[in-house]
């Protein structure tokens, strides 16, 4: 049997994902992709997904 492992999580492991997320929820992640890639466009942005069903 394997031992399962937790995830050990830390201010230093867990601040990049928070700043990701706040980022996407406040719509700015595209803005910092253009900073360091100015040619970046995003596929669906404003665009609502069409689920087919």
């Amino acid at each position: 049997m394997i031992k399962k492992q937790q995830v050990r999580w830390n201010r230093w492991t867990v601040q990049p994902f928070l700043d990701v997320r706040v980022a996407v929820l406040n719509k700015t992640l595209a803005g910092s992709f253009r900073r360091l890639y100015p040619d970046f466009q995003p596929d669906n942005e404003n665009h609502p997904m069409r689920l087919s069903a």
